[in-house]
C-alpha cells in the first residue's frame, strides 16, 4: 500500500510540476505514452507487435521506458527491457534513461529494479559489441 500511494504522490508531483512550468511533460503525446504511464502492457504489447520500436523517442527525446519507470510501472519496465529498450539512450538533455528518472522523480527507488536487471543489460551491452 504504501509503494502505490508513493507511486500516486509521485505522478501528482509530476503533474503538479508540469503545470506550474506551463509545459506538458512530454509534449504532444505519443501513442505509446497513456499506455506507459498507466502500466497497460497488454496495450503497449499490441503495438509492438505492430510495429513500434521499444526504443522509439518523443519530441523530448525520452523513449516508453523512461515513462514506464518515472510512473513506478515495473512490470511495463520489465517487458521493455525485455523487447530490446535501450537504458543507455540519451535524451535531449543527454541525460540517459536512468538519469533521467532520477532528476525527474527521485523518490522512486529505482535502484533495487536496476539491480534485478543489471545482468540483463550487461549481458545485452556485451552481445551488441560483439
Amino acid at each position: 500500500m504504501k509503494a502505490k500511494f508513493k507511486s500516486v504522490v509521485n505522478c501528482f508531483a509530476l503533474a503538479l510540476l508540469s503545470t506550474l512550468l506551463g509545459c506538458a511533460l512530454s509534449g504532444p503525446d505519443e501513442p505509446w505514452h497513456q499506455p506507459c504511464r498507466d502500466g497497460n502492457t497488454a496495450e503497449l504489447r499490441k503495438q509492438i507487435a505492430a510495429g513500434l520500436d521499444p526504443n522509439v523517442r518523443d519530441v523530448n527525446g525520452d523513449t516508453p521506458i523512461y515513462y514506464a519507470l518515472v510512473f513506478s510501472r515495473w512490470e511495463t519496465a520489465d517487458y521493455l527491457l525485455s523487447v530490446g529498450a535501450r537504458l543507455g539512450s540519451e535524451n535531449n538533455r543527454s541525460d540517459t534513461v536512468i538519469e533521467a528518472v532520477r532528476k525527474t522523480a527521485p523518490s522512486i527507488d529505482i535502484d533495487a529494479w536496476l539491480k534485478k536487471h543489471a545482468s540483463d543489460e550487461t549481458q545485452r551491452v556485451r552481445d551488441n559489441q560483439k
